[in-house]
C-alpha cells in the first residue's frame, strides 16, 4: 500500500512540475523530458496507458513543437480505445502533418484514427496524400481499398468496388512486387467475375512469392471458379499448411456441414475423434470420387475464402465465416438473388435488411438480414430456427426451417449438374496373376442427354476408382466411350473390367457428358473374393435373355465384343433364361478325371399378383413356384464354363432366388452361388 501511494505521489509530482513549466511557460530541460518519458514506459510496461497518456499529454503542452514528442503523444492516445483519447491522437497527427508535410507516416497515421472515429470521408483524404508521398508503400493503398469494399460488400455499390480496383492497380504499377496488393486485387476480382484478370494479378504474385498464403487461396477461389478442382486443391493445400490453427479453423471446421443438432457433440470430440469423423465426412461428400480432387470440399474451402473476405471485419474482431452471412454462404452457397431494402422508421434511422432468396436449393426459401446497429454487421433477425422475418408475408418459417436443421449442407456444384441415371452389376471371376477380374456393366440412362450427330457431342467420359478400407485411392481408370449407333432406345450399355486383390473396396463411377455438363455417379461397396488354386469355386452367376454362344473363360469378362451377351434380371416368362458361370479348380483322381455335382435350384421368393390374380393363384395353383435338376458330371478339365437354359414359362410372376451348388465328389467338399431375377409376364 505505501508503495502504491508512493508511485502516485511520484506521479503528481512530475505532473505538477510539467504544469508549472507550461504555466510559467518555463522551457522544460531534456533531463525532465527524458525524465518523463522513462516514467510514462514504466506505466505502460505496468499496464498504465492512462496514466502515462496523462503524463505525455501535459509533456506535450510544455514543449507543443517536438515532433518525438507529438508521435509519443499520438501513439499512446490512440491506444486508450476511448474518445478522448482519439481525439488527441487525432490532433498529435494532424499537427505532425502540419509540420512535416511530406512525411506520409504522419498521413496514414492519421487516416488510422480518423477511422476509428468512423470519419471515414475525411481518412480517405488522408490516405491519398500518403499515396502520393509514398505511391509504392502498400499500407496505405491497402487500407483505402478496405475502405472502399466494406461498402461495397455490405452495400452491394459496384461503383465503390471500382475505386478500390484502381487504388489496388496504382499501387501494382507503382510496385510491381506489392504480393499483397497483388493478393487482394485478384481476391476482388475474383469474387466480381473477372476470373481471367484474377489469375493473371495472382501468377503474378505467386511468381514473387509462392508460399503467399492469401495469393495461394485467391488462386485456389480462382481454378475453383473455372472448375480446375485438382488445382484449387493443390492451392488451397498449401495455404493451410502455412496457417496456424485459428487461422485454418474456419476451413478444417464441418460444422456447418452436419445437421445443427448434431453440433454441440461435435465440439466435444477429441482431435483424434473430430479428425476421424472428418475424413469419413469428407470421403462420403465427394461429388466425384473417380477423380483424385474432393470437389466437395474444395467448394467448401472456397465459401469459407470468400465469407472471410466479405464479411470479416478486423478492427471489431469479426471473423466472417463466423457471421449469419458467413455461415448460410458456406451452407448454402451464393443465393439466387439479393434484395436489400430499409424497414420502419423514417428514411434516415429505418433498418437496414438483405434478403437472400434461394429458389434452387432442396428446401427453397429467403432468408433475412438485419444489421441492426447499421455497422455493416448483418446479423439473423431471430433464432437460427427462424431466420425469415415473419414481417415479410412470402416467407415461410417452416421451410428456413428444414433448410437450417434437415438440410444442412447444399452444393452448388451439384445443382448445376444435369443428373444422368446409372445402374450397374457387380460379377466377379477368377482373373490372372492371381487377381479377381471384377466385371462392372453398366447402363446408363439417356433420358434428359441429347446425342446428336456431332461425334464430340455423343463422347461420354467414363472414369473409374476403386478405394479401400481407409478411403485410399489405389486403383483409376479414364476412357472415352462413343455409344455404338445399334445402342439406341432409353439406354446405353456398356462393361469395364479391372482387376483386385481380395479384400473389401468401394468401387465409383461416374460418367461425364461436358458439353452438355451432364453428370452421374453409381457406388457400390464390393467385398472382393478369393479364388485360391487349391480350392473349388464358382464364379457369380451372370443371368441373361441371350443365347452364349461357344462359351469360354472369359466369355464375359475379358470379351469387349459388342454382340457379347447383357446381364440382367428382369425377363419375361415367355423365353428362356441363360445362366452363366464358371468353375475352378477341380480336383482329379487318379486317371486324372474330374467328378462333381452340379445341383440347380429356382425358388420363388415373392409373387407379383394382387388382388383377384393373387388370390386365384392360391386356390387354384396353375403355375409352379420353383424349378429343382441335379446332374452328375465326369471330365478331365479341372477349369469349366458352364451355360444353362432354363424354360421359365410353367413358372408364376414374381421375385425368385436362383442358387448353384457345386460338390466335388472326390473330397467331397461343397460351394453354390446365389442370385435373384424377376420374371414378368
Amino acid at each position: 500500500m505505501g508503495n502504491g501511494f508512493r508511485q502516485i505521489g511520484r506521479l503528481t509530482i512530475v505532473i505538477v512540475a510539467l504544469v508549472v513549466a507550461c504555466a510559467t511557460q518555463r522551457q522544460v530541460s531534456q533531463f525532465e523530458i527524458d525524465h518523463t518519458l522513462l516514467r510514462a514506459d514504466t506505466l505502460l510496461t505496468r499496464d498504465q496507458p492512462d496514466s502515462a497518456a496523462a503524463l505525455i499529454n501535459e509533456l506535450v503542452r510544455a514543449v507543443p513543437k517536438d515532433t518525438v514528442l507529438l508521435w509519443r503523444q499520438a501513439v499512446v492516445n490512440s491506444q486508450l480505445e476511448s474518445v478522448e483519447g482519439r481525439r488527441k491522437a487525432a490532433r498529435a497527427f494532424r499537427k505532425l502533418s502540419e509540420l512535416s508535410p511530406n512525411d506520409p507516416r504522419y498521413h496514414l497515421n492519421l487516416a488510422k484514427v480518423l477511422i476509428d472515429q468512423t470519419r471515414i470521408g475525411d481518412a480517405r483524404k488522408e490516405l491519398y496524400r500518403a499515396i502520393d508521398l509514398a505511391p509504392a508503400d502498400e499500407e496505405a493503398s491497402l487500407i483505402l481499398a478496405d475502405q472502399y469494399l466494406k461498402p461495397f460488400f455490405t452495400k452491394d455499390e459496384g461503383d465503390r468496388a471500382d475505386s478500390a480496383e484502381q487504388v489496388l492497380i496504382r499501387l501494382i504499377t507503382n510496385n510491381p512486387k506489392a504480393v499483397a496488393g497483388l493478393s487482394k486485387l485478384g481476391g476482388v476480382e475474383a469474387v466480381r467475375g473477372k476470373i481471367e484478370s484474377a489469375r493473371i494479378h495472382i501468377k503474378a504474385a505467386l511468381a514473387i512469392d509462392s508460399n503467399a498464403v492469401e495469393a495461394n487461396l485467391v488462386m485456389g477461389y480462382v481454378s475453383y471458379q473455372v472448375k480446375d478442382f485438382a488445382g484449387a486443391e493443390r492451392f488451397f493445400a498449401r495455404a493451410l499448411t502455412q496457417m496456424d490453427s485459428t487461422e485454418a479453423a474456419g476451413y478444417r471446421s464441418i460444422e456447418y456441414l452436419i445437421p445443427p443438432s448434431s453440433i454441440r457433440y461435435y465440439r466435444k470430440m477429441s482431435t483424434h475423434e473430430r479428425d476421424s469423423l472428418e475424413q469419413k465426412f469428407w470421403s462420403m461428400a465427394d461429388l466425384d470420387p473417380t477423380t483424385q480432387a474432393n470437389e466437395r470440399r474444395v467448394e467448401h474451402f472456397a465459401r469459407v475464402w470468400e465469407a472471410n473476405l466479405c464479411y470479416s471485419d478486423p478492427k471489431n474482431e469479426r471473423i466472417g465465416w463466423k457471421t449469419d452471412m458467413g455461415e448460410t454462404l458456406i451452407r448454402l452457397g451464393r443465393p439466387d438473388d439479393k434484395v436489400r431494402m430499409r424497414m420502419g422508421g423514417s428514411i434516415v434511422d429505418a433498418t437496414p435488411v438483405w434478403f437472400w432468396q434461394y429458389r434452387t436449393v432442396a428446401y427453397p426459401c429467403t432468408l433475412a438480414f438485419v444489421d441492426q446497429m447499421q455497422s455493416g454487421n448483418y446479423t439473423f433477425p431471430f433464432p437460427n430456427r427462424d431466420n425469415t422475418g415473419s414481417f415479410r408475408l412470402s416467407a415461410s418459417k417452416e421451410i428456413a426451417y428444414l433448410n437450417n436443421i434437415r438440410k444442412p449442407e447444399e452444393s452448388t456444384l451439384a445443382r448445376e449438374r444435369r443428373p444422368i441415371g446409372l445402374a450397374t452389376d457387380i460379377y466377379q471371376f477368377r482373373g490372372d496373376d492371381g487377381a479377381t477380374a471384377v466385371l462392372e456393366y453398366v447402363a446408363i440412362s439417356t433420358t434428359g442427354i441429347s446425342l446428336g450427330q456431332d461425334p464430340g457431342s455423343n463422347s461420354l467420359d467414363i472414369r473409374q476408382a476403386t478405394h479401400d478400407s481407409t478411403q485410399t485411392a489405389i486403383w483409376w481408370k479414364d476412357t472415352s466411350f462413343v455409344p455404338a449407333p445399334s445402342s439406341g432406345g432409353d439406354t446405353i450399355y456398356t462393361k469395364l473390367g479391372l482387376p483386385h486383390q481380395a479384400g473389401k473396396y468401394e468401387l465409383s463411377m461416374a460418367v461425364e457428358l461436358t458439353k452438355q455438363n451432364g453428370f452421374g455417379l453409381a457406388r457400390d461397396t464390393i467385398l472382393v473374393e478369393r479364388f485360391p488354386d487349391d480350392t473349388i469355386g464358382i464364379s457369380d452367376l451372370v443371368l441373361t435373355a441371350d443365347s452364349v454362344l461357344e462359351p469360354s473363360l472369359g466369355s464375359f469378362w475379358r470379351s469387349d465384343r459388342e454382340e457379347t451377351p447383357r446381364p440382367g434380371h428382369v425377363f419375361s416368362g415367355s423365353k428362356p433364361v441363360y445362366f452363366y458361370f464358371e468353375i475352378y479348380n477341380l480336383p482329379t483322381d487318379i486317371a486324372r478325371q474330374t467328378s462333381y455335382e452340379l445341383s440347380y435350384t429356382l425358388q420363388l421368393i415373392k409373387p407379383t399378383e394382387s388382388g383377384m390374380r393373387s388370390l386365384m393363384s392360391k386356390v387354384l395353383p396353375r403355375k409352379k413356384e420353383s424349378i429343382s435338376m441335379s446332374l452328375h458330371e465326369v471330365g478331365r478339365s479341372r477349369d469349366l464354363v458352364r451355360v444353362v437354359a432354363l424354360g421359365v414359362s410353367e413358372l408364376r410372376e414374381g421375385s425368385y432366388s436362383f442358387t448353384v451348388r457345386l460338390t466335388d465328389m472326390i473330397f467331397n467338399r461343397t460351394v453354390s452361388k446365389t442370385t435373384k431375377l424377376l420374371l414378368v409376364p
